[in-house]
């Protein structure tokens, strides 16, 4: 129950405004990724009835490659605020006068 009244005092703190903002962009969301599906998804099947790949295959292989994408965009999109030194990310280091450990 306390993990609700946080979020409760979380969204009320936020404002109508963007609690409405919030909802609005994850129906958004939602609704593009609905018309991307219903345009993927057939040439996908045709693609795989057409070569005779099992759809376990492209289950397995596209996690995988799902994954190792993530992996990687993920942290080069944190690794180049590391790299640049950034004010802004440089003010939380603890040890001032040394590198991230993980650069």
């Amino acid at each position: 129950m306390e993990h609700l009244e946080i979020d409760y005092y979380r969204l009320r703190d936020k404002g109508l405004t963007n609690i409405i903002l919030s909802i609005f962009s994850a129906g958004l969301l939602l609704y593009a990724l609905d018309i991307f599906s219903h345009a993927v998804w057939p040439l996908i099947f045709n693609y795989l009835e057409a070569n005779q790949i099992g759809h376990w295959k492209f289950a397995l292989f596209g996690a995988w490659a799902t994954n190792i994408v993530v992996f990687i965009f993920v942290n080069l999109a944190y690794a180049i605020p590391y790299k640049l030194n950034h004010p802004f990310f440089e003010q939380h280091k603890i040890m001032k006068d040394e590198d991230w450990p993980w650069i």
